[in-house]
């Protein structure tokens, strides 16, 4: 694998590989210079020179959008520019690249003023209704909090934002900020960031990375005009001491617990010291949402399933590739003829898990007939309880694996508590348990799970006994499901 940042790719081996692509037969882009257009056909027309230069400028009314990638200081990369530009042109090369190379700590407080500088030529180009699209390509709390300063500072106002599920590139919409906007009371940022994060924590329903909190916080304390006249309104004038203030409000451990800590702000995994009653964790809001969509489909391509799940965790809720893969490879099966398209497992049909869950509750009521127990039906529970009205199991079988409500609802229940799931949920149920430390916390010993073709296997056992039954169930793992229960 290869590391994520500060990675240096060979130049000229590159250059080599790009001649498969050019030599490919496709559309070529048409390319202009400014201020030369292009045709009716489309292309693009390339201006060489700073916003605030661009000379003739167009008629607002002809540009619908704007979009950026904003730039980032990468003190790496422009060392590992300059060897390669010093190889290949020499050493003159190197001398627009010079105060770079001797500035080796970066001024994020600076970049907030550039950012803000050439961003503020916008307004007087660009009629109010046009969106600005401005990319943040790597998620971290100083580059977001440049670009966030820079873009409101220069006279925009954000209107949506959304992150990519590896928590790597956050896009953003602005707009001309209105002269009529008024601006909200002033309110104290520590209490109503803090708000911030408990609002997202509860809608999120699971612990979260410090880098999508700090995220949140900071575009929502935008969103209420906390943040005007940021960062001049530090004691210092400067950034990382904004970003210092932000900090606190999640070191808070009053209100905060973090899972796996270290010494950093930025590790572990940030959850609510005193969560609400009840909540839905994405992971489980996804996998709902995976369901509907394929109902009335056999199939469905890569790009409806992910329009159909994006659809339902927007913003910062976005999910992450591995838990798209585990709810895929549990659901549905891969087709990369013509495209990639997923469909839809037979054995995950409404009828077929409908009748799946009739055969289960009938296995429950069976057994307790056989172990001499008393049954108790429920909508969604098999009670077993003793001669003496004592509740020794109680058995929820259900047909995927959202284990969360189940959880929360019935952590009261006397005795123990089975959830029985199919054999194709456990990877995924297993996935869960891990992923979310929290959920893994709510499984306590008095909670197992078991397949529902483990059930089918006891009742072919001749020998089955409440001793043997226990020994079973005590067999499973609840911390992992995917664990193979012995028979015998």
């Amino acid at each position: 694998m290869r590391p994520p940042a500060h990675e240096e790719l060979n130049l000229w081996q590159a250059v080599q590989d790009a001649v498969k692509s050019w030599k490919s037969a496709c559309r070529p882009v048409n390319l202009r210079s400014w201020p030369d257009l292009v045709p009716q056909t489309g292309g693009i027309s390339l201006f060489r020179g700073r916003l605030r230069e661009w000379q003739p400028p167009l008629d607002p009314r002809q540009i619908s959008a704007v979009h950026s990638v904003l730039p980032r200081r990468n003190q790496a990369f422009w060392n590992l520019s300059a060897l390669w530009a010093g190889w290949l042109w020499g050493s003159e090369a190197l001398e627009p690249m010079r105060n770079a190379l001797l500035r080796q700590r970066y001024d994020w407080t600076w970049h907030t003023v550039a950012l803000q500088k050439v961003l503020g030529n916008l307004p007087r180009m660009i009629l109010p209704s046009t969106p600005i699209l401005l990319q943040i390509p790597e998620v971290e709390p100083r580059f977001l909090l440049a670009g966030t300063l820079g873009a409101q500072e220069g006279g925009l106002q954000l209107q949506a934002y959304a992150l990519s599920g590896d928590d790597s590139t956050l896009q953003t919409v602005w707009r001309v900020e209105d002269p009529a906007h008024l601006r909200a009371p002033a309110r104290p940022l520590f209490s109503t960031a803090r708000d911030l994060a408990r609002e997202y924590l509860t809608e999120l329903g699971e612990p979260s990375s410090y880098t999508m909190l700090f995220t949140q916080v900071l575009l929502g304390a935008q969103s209420l005009d906390l943040l005007h006249g940021q960062p001049k309104k530090q004691p210092n004038g400067t950034l990382p001491e904004l970003e210092a203030e932000l900090n606190e409000v999640l070191a808070d451990t009053t209100f905060f617990t973090r899972f796996y800590p270290n010494i950093t702000a930025d590790s572990g995994l940030y959850w609510l010291k005193d969560p609400p009653a009840y909540y839905q964790p994405m992971a489980d809001r996804v996998e709902i949402a995976l369901r509907e969509a394929f109902y009335g489909h056999e199939s469905l391509s890569h790009a409806e399933v992910l329009a159909a799940l994006h659809e339902q965790s927007p913003g910062l809720q976005t999910p992450d590739d591995a838990l798209l893969d585990e709810l895929l490879a549990a659901y549905a099966k891969a087709d990369y003829e013509g495209g990639l398209r997923w469909h839809l497992r037979g054995s995950e049909a409404a009828a077929s898990r409908s009748a799946d869950l009739r055969e289960m509750r009938a296995l429950l009521e069976s057994f307790a007939n056989t172990l001499q127990y008393r049954r108790e039906l429920s909508a969604e529970a098999v009670t077993w309880r003793d001669e003496e009205g004592n509740t020794l199991y109680t058995f929820f079988p259900i047909t995927t694996a959202i284990v969360a409500p189940l959880l929360l609802k019935h952590a009261h229940l006397p005795g123990k508590k089975v959830v029985a799931i199919p054999g194709s949920k456990t990877s995924l149920l297993g996935f869960k348990l891990k992923r979310d430390p929290n959920l893994g916390s709510l499984v306590g010993p008095d909670w197992q799970f078991m397949r529902f073709r483990q059930l089918r296997a006891l009742k072919e056992n001749p020998l089955l006994s409440r001793e043997l039954f226990l020994s079973q169930v005590s067999n499973m793992s609840p911390n992992d499901p995917t664990e193979q229960m012995a028979l015998f």
